[in-house]
């Protein structure tokens, strides 16, 4: 059984932390192999550093679309050949990083970085994330100004 709290205090898993918010903007989620989410990102009520994740869950739909991400790459990381994948939210457009948790051979859950949004991001797509997001009750004009403020990355940032 793994510690989820005690790995999360780790001095290196905080400055990890800091490093992907600072350079990447993205949240370091920790989730065991029950997709049961046992780092900070379980409290409705917590103020994170990416602001889009932040509006995110404080929509109605929120948690559950994080849980629903959670959800569709567990199995494929578990039973999949890579340690590692980019996946597509259930948000349109918007992306992750997720990274197999394995002790000897034995599958323990995953560490996400979310969410980003690709280099490649269109107006279009600009106009998709807005939509969604205000169907969940968020203000258009706040999460207009959140994408716009968001770094954008490029493959090279995401290998």
């Amino acid at each position: 059984m793994i510690n989820w709290k005690d790995i999360g205090e780790l001095h290196v898993i905080t400055k990890l932390d800091e490093f992907l918010a600072k350079w990447f903007g993205t949240e370091l989620i920790f989730v065991d192999s029950h997709n049961n989410i046992k780092s900070k990102h379980s409290v409705t009520d917590s103020e994170f550093q990416n602001p889009l994740f932040n509006i995110q869950m404080k929509m109605n739909s929120g948690h559950e679309s994080l849980e629903q991400d959670l959800e569709n790459i567990s199995e494929e990381l578990q039973n999949g050949k890579n340690s590692n994948i980019v996946f597509d939210s259930c948000i349109k457009k918007v992306k992750g990083i997720a990274s197999r948790v394995e002790v000897d051979g034995e599958y323990l859950g995953m560490v996400i970085a979310y969410p980003f949004l690709p280099e490649k991001l269109t107006n279009t797509g600009k106009k998709e994330i807005i939509k969604q997001f205000t169907k969940g009750g968020a203000s258009e004009e706040d999460v207009a100004v959140v994408i716009d403020d968001l770094k954008l990355l490029s493959n090279v940032d995401v290998e």
